[in-house]
């Protein structure tokens, strides 16, 4: 009840109205309700951790106002078997079920994820073979920066590498198989890209690379690609060309400056450029991107620290252009700090302009639409300390500068504990305003994924979690209760179970 009055009056002194504007109030006067409301917090934790989450938003291809899953990337140790079985529904609906299970050895890994209108449902075999390496399922290769080949960066998105963890999976089944070294490489792959069978080689030497990809209509794409240092290196390029002969150009570089670390890529090409799979994916025919990420503070902390207890300053700024009227620019400021007793705060502002939907792909949305403006703020405070967690993030959208004529906002609490028997329970709380045609997007932690909820209007929800030991492995239970407007309060739960295993060695 405390985190709930807490977040309800936090909300009321950001209210938007019903028909989206903001309540106007003077900056001291709001002040005096933060700072309550940030105290009462800080007391109830006294001293804790951080533990920090990025801020996550589902691709530009996705449908508006959809719930979005992303496979989680925790990486498994070799030799390990985990799988998992879980259940979830809404109030009055039929239970739906989901099924996974992921091994990691030497020289195989792999998963399997089955469950009746899952969208992440498939199969991913990799390992190596004989000289080479060999793949199996939704887990296809990447060519150089995956403009022809794998999954292209957006130039809005935190990702800097195309081959990320994070990255999208292959919209069919693909087989490929890559052999050699250094010197020479070669490859091959054969699979289902957009419901049409597609058919490729590769050939590599050293940092240098080319591929071709068709189908039984002929070549649907030519690419050729440098790449500089290991798997996944910020430094790069790739020159790509499409069925119809339409290019598009994309390098990218990093350095060190000082403390700092910069990174920066560029695209070029022409707007009706496809790659294989999808063509939503093609994203901005020109676009330029910029990052760095600098520590602060003593150098001797920022390399002792953990990655999430460092005080870190990051900035970042992007220009688009998908055509003649439709572009889109971006600049964000954050700055992460660790305070005594091992509390965080973050504190950040963003500025948008523009699209960042391909207007081939959203013929509905009108010209005033594809020169949105939106100025974003937010601050979080979070703390964890031994079996204890805690935090606080108020976070602000509005479509007039400075952060006014408030578009969406949405405070969270979360109180958790969990003990060293295993024994768990989170209690997240959150207050949300979304104009209409708006959608606030929360994060929830599955065992297997990390869904992304879509809400729209004005409402609450809350949410809670119990996890414990269970038949050799862990059960996770959540409830979600969620209001909005004058309708009746929507519930949701989730039941699932996940055990990982150490696969035994004959001798």
């Amino acid at each position: 009840m405390v985190i709930r009055r807490i977040v309800t009056a936090e909300m009321k002194a950001r209210a938007i109205g019903p028909r989206g504007t903001g309540a106007s109030g003077s900056g001291s006067g709001t002040r005096g309700r933060v700072m309550p409301a940030i105290a009462v917090v800080a007391w109830v934790a006294a001293a804790a951790i951080a533990a920090h989450a990025d801020v996550l938003e589902p691709p530009s291809d996705a449908p508006q106002g959809e719930d979005f899953a992303y496979a989680t990337t925790d990486s498994l140790g070799q030799g390990d078997v985990e799988v998992g079985l879980g259940y979830s529904a809404n109030a009055g609906s039929r239970a739906m079920r989901t099924r996974h299970a992921r091994f990691r050895g030497d020289s195989l890994g792999g998963e399997v994820r089955d469950g009746a209108g899952d969208d992440l449902a498939g199969s991913a075999l990799e390992g190596a073979l004989g000289v080479g390496q060999f793949g199996l399922g939704r887990a296809a290769p990447v060519w150089g920066r995956g403009l022809v080949l794998g999954d292209p960066l957006e130039p809005w998105s935190r990702r800097t590498r195309p081959q990320s963890p994070s990255r999208r999976r292959a919209d069919g089944d693909v087989a490929w198989y890559r052999l050699g070294h250094e010197r020479l490489r070669l490859g091959a792959l054969c699979g289902s890209f957009a419901r049409r069978t597609h058919a490729g080689m590769e050939l590599g030497s050293g940092a240098f690379g080319a591929g071709v990809a068709g189908d039984a209509t002929g070549v649907a794409g030519t690419s050729l690609w440098w790449t500089r240092g290991p798997t996944g290196s910020p430094r790069g390029a790739e020159l790509g060309f499409d069925r119809a002969g339409r290019w598009r150009l994309e390098a990218a570089t990093g350095a060190p400056a000082g403390r700092a670390m910069i990174s920066a890529w560029m695209r070029a090409g022409l707007a009706g450029h496809r790659p294989l799979g999808d063509p939503r994916r093609a994203g901005p025919a020109h676009s330029l991107s910029v990052s760095a990420e600098v520590p602060l503070g003593a150098p001797g902390d920022a390399r002792s620290a953990p990655p999430r207890h460092r005080s870190r300053l990051v900035l970042a700024a992007a220009l688009w252009r998908f055509g003649p009227a439709a572009n889109g620019a971006r600049a964000m400021l954050e700055v992460e700090r660790a305070l005594p007793h091992h509390v965080a705060v973050v504190l950040g502002f963003e500025e948008q302009h523009g699209t960042r939907r391909d207007p081939r792909f959203a013929a509905s949305r009108t010209e005033a639409e594809a020169r949105e403006f939106r100025q974003g703020a937010w601050g979080e405070w979070r703390a964890v300390r031994g079996p204890v967690e805690l935090g606080w993030r108020h976070e602000r959208w509005g479509a007039r500068a400075p952060v006014r004529d408030a578009v969406r906002a949405v405070t969270t609490a979360r109180f958790g504990v969990c003990t060293r028997g295993g024994l768990g329970a989170r209690v997240t709380h959150a207050v949300f305003r979304a104009r209409r045609g708006e959608h606030v997007y929360l994060p929830e932690a599955q065992a297997d994924r990390l869904v992304l909820r879509a809400l729209s209007g004005d409402g609450e929800r809350t949410r809670l979690e119990i996890e414990l030991p269970f038949a050799g492995g862990r059960a996770q239970a959540a409830l979600n209760r969620t209001t909005s407007g004058v309708k009746s309060p929507r519930m949701q739960w989730t039941l699932e179970w996940i055990r990982r295993a150490r696969a035994k060695r004959g001798r």
